[in-house]
């Protein structure tokens, strides 16, 4: 016992590097006050500033909070705050360690995030979450104007039990999945409290060295993944091949002014702002990435 409350009070150590080697980073660590005046470790919560910034420059304002129990000999919980980058992979952004999950330890966490993102009352942001009561009340409290959507944890379950039979159809997807299992916080969270956190903080360096490298063999603003997704809509918007292989074009624009558009498919009609980058099919507003809708309007005005 004695060594484990040497390693818990190593903490303050802990938060004093992380700010001398990341100014303006977020540090916060909660404390409980005992009758005799000391203090008791209660929860920690992590953000660098570098991982702030690329989340405000570069990522989707879409964040997803969860949590897992800690394996070790103190008991707890790690929460997690996930973004999607540019080219829609996980980007990871903060997490906490708590002692129990309640309502307090969520709005605690979720206030040093609106803080460090500048999230103000999430307005334009969505979140996805489970239907934890203590986190449900937390969300609604602290970011009113959020956009919730709830985590398919069923379907997760579901697709658990078919992962055999996907074994059996394809072993190739059958491993992609499995190699992208965080299996580095499975193992983590058995360690004592410092030691896991090193770890996690490894692991997020090494992703982000790997992902700056895959960019350097990047040629130009967009990434090869977009890119992709753009020639296929390009395709999508100009011909449709039917069952009798006959060919139509898909979609006519009709210009309502120099940036507004509407695009036409049959009885289907949509709005198209250039200037605001919308349709009113929503998918380029949520995802970030053109739709068929604006593809159509770009080649119409030759963008």
């Amino acid at each position: 016992m004695h060594c484990l409350s040497e390693h818990y009070a190593r903490i303050w150590e802990y938060g004093g590097e992380i700010i001398k080697l990341n100014l303006d980073s977020t540090k916060n660590i909660g404390v409980d006050i005992k009758e005799d005046g000391s203090d008791v470790f209660k929860r920690l919560y992590v953000c660098s500033k570098a991982i702030k910034d690329g989340w405000v420059r570069g990522c989707r304002r879409v964040i997803e909070l969860d949590g897992c129990f800690l394996k070790r000999q103190c008991k707890g919980e790690l929460l997690t705050a996930m973004g999607r980058d540019g080219k829609n992979q996980v980007y990871p952004i903060a997490w906490a360690m708590i002692d129990v999950e309640k309502k307090d330890n969520w709005e605690w966490s979720i206030n040093l995030l609106v803080e460090d993102l500048c999230l103000e009352l999430g307005e334009g942001l969505a979140i996805i979450f489970d239907l934890h009561k203590a986190l449900v009340g937390a969300v609604k409290e602290k970011l009113p104007l959020v956009e919730h959507r709830q985590c398919a944890i069923h379907v997760y379950v579901n697709f658990k039990k078919t992962m055999e039979e996907l074994k059996e159809m394809n072993r190739s997807a059958y491993e992609h999945f499995m190699a992208r299992n965080l299996e580095i916080i499975l193992e983590a969270r058995t360690k004592p409290l410092l030691t896991m956190l090193e770890e996690l903080e490894m692991y997020v360096m090494e992703w982000f060295y790997r992902m700056s490298i895959i960019r350097l063999t990047c040629r130009g603003d967009v990434c090869p993944t977009l890119l992709t997704k753009l020639d296929d809509r390009c395709k999508d918007m100009r011909l449709f091949t039917n069952m009798y292989c006959m060919t139509y074009r898909l979609w006519s624009v009709v210009a309502s002014d120099t940036k507004v558009f509407e695009v036409r498919l049959g009885f289907e009609s949509f709005q198209v702002d250039l200037g605001e980058k919308f349709c009113t099919c929503r998918l380029w507003e949520i995802s970030g990435i053109p739709c068929v809708h604006a593809c159509a309007t770009m080649n119409h005005t030759q963008q």
